[in-house]
């Protein structure tokens, strides 16, 4: 038989391709965006520019990464 398995590098693959993918999805984005809205208070709070540079670039990290989660689960929301 040449049956090929997936093999997973990261604990985070395993659980975004397993049977409670869309559970841990949510877990992980929920995450994600309790995260980003740290960052976007600190934004509407007002910083220094060279910060706001850094912050504005780790919302749309912290954006990324949910698509992405999404999108490696099979999760992905139509828009």
């Amino acid at each position: 038989m040449n049956e090929q398995t997936a093999t997973h590098i990261l604990d985070i693959e395993e659980k975004l391709a397993g049977e409670d993918r869309a559970d841990h999805a949510d877990q992980y984005c929920d995450r994600l965006e309790a995260a980003a809205m740290q960052v976007k208070r600190q934004l509407d709070q007002g910083v220094a520019p060279d910060q706001y540079r850094v912050l504005s670039g780790l919302l749309e990290s912290y954006e990324a990464a949910q698509k992405v989660v999404r999108m490696v689960s099979g999760t992905a929301q139509k828009s």
